[in-house]
């Protein structure tokens, strides 16, 4: 009697279960990597907005000193500009800045109001030297802007500090002087 030679055609069971045992457990391994891979993404964001506030801070703080003329008009026109700018209401707005932890453009002045900022969420808070924000914004901007002692129509500094999504400190703060 002959045997007769199977043809394979597919797999057999034993060999899709051991494909399929091995996709898991590569998932597994992967996951939590990829976990950290999206914070991180965020993180960069944060430092992009820290980086975009430190550039444009740069090229007009000299612009501000010579418009200030009285008390902290040199704050309040800091700060509008700031906003203006970021919030996409300037005709030169390049672009509304995005909290990359919360997802909000909202950039809150203390400066204007004589509040300290209020929300958690903010893209940026822009606040006197001295005051502190009543909540750090989780991967938002705290700008603080201080002023000369000699001459209070001047800024003497504006310093930038990005924070993660813990609202703690994210990079170094970056100060920009005239």
């Amino acid at each position: 009697m002959k045997r007769r030679r199977r043809k394979d055609d597919g797999f057999t069971l034993i060999e899709l279960m051991i494909v399929i045992a091995v996709i898991g457990i590569l998932a597994i391994v992967l996951v939590p990597k990829f976990a950290g891979v999206k914070t991180s993404a965020k993180l960069v964001g944060v430092t992009t907005n820290v980086h975009e506030l430190d550039t444009y801070i740069t090229s007009q703080i000299g612009n501000w000193n010579a418009q200030a003329t009285s008390g902290n008009a040199a704050d309040a026109i800091a700060s509008a500009a700031i906003i203006a700018n970021y919030a996409g209401t300037s005709p030169d707005a390049s672009k509304n800045m995005t909290n990359p932890i919360s997802g909000q453009t909202l950039i809150e002045s203390s400066v204007a109001s004589g509040t300290v900022g209020k929300a958690a969420t903010d893209a940026a808070i822009i606040c006197d030297s001295g005051k502190t924000p009543s909540s750090l914004p989780a991967g938002g901007v705290v700008v603080t802007i201080t002023m000369d002692t000699t001459n209070t129509t001047q800024i003497s500094s504006v310093s930038i500090q990005g924070y993660d999504n813990s609202s703690k400190p994210y990079g170094p703060a970056v100060t920009v002087t005239p």
